[in-house]
């Protein structure tokens, strides 16, 4: 897995606060960087317009791999991709860089989110122009 693999990467800067007692990022700081990586996606592709309805997802599974420490100071790219398209449901692949690194993930991360009303309080089927605006977005195509 290479930072080219993924058509939404943005630059963060890892703050002093993330940071845990031992010195270094707290895992669950991941989780927050992951969140941000999916906001990011969703701002690119102009899914978080309130105006299109019910286009939101909640995680019903997520899955953080730590393979390298981080400390602050750091500057990191969050990499963030859909990597599959069900009826129901879709997968985020993730992965945290160091901003001059194209390779060796800090951490790498999936998530299973699942299409949900919030309203209706019940899942729905992904509109298919969501379906299409994801799998022409990707570089690496979606598993459908």
């Amino acid at each position: 897995m290479n930072k080219n693999d993924f058509s939404c990467v943005r630059a963060m800067d890892v703050r002093w606060g993330d940071m845990d007692a031992l010195g270094h990022v707290n895992n669950a700081t991941y989780l927050v960087y992951y969140e941000s990586g999916r906001t990011f996606y969703g701002e690119e592709l102009e899914l978080l317009n309130p105006n299109l309805g019910r286009a939101g997802g909640v995680v019903a599974e997520a899955t953080c791999v730590y393979r390298q420490q981080l400390h602050f100071p750091a500057k990191v790219d969050v990499c963030t991709r859909v990597s599959r398209i069900g009826n129901t449901s879709f997968d985020y692949t993730a992965a945290l860089f160091y901003s001059d690194q194209d390779e060796n993930p800090i951490s790498t991360f999936k998530a299973r989110m699942v299409c949900f009303d919030q309203k209706t309080q019940q899942k729905y089927r992904m509109p298919d122009e969501i379906r299409e605006l994801i799998y022409s977005y990707e570089k690496i195509k979606p598993e459908m």
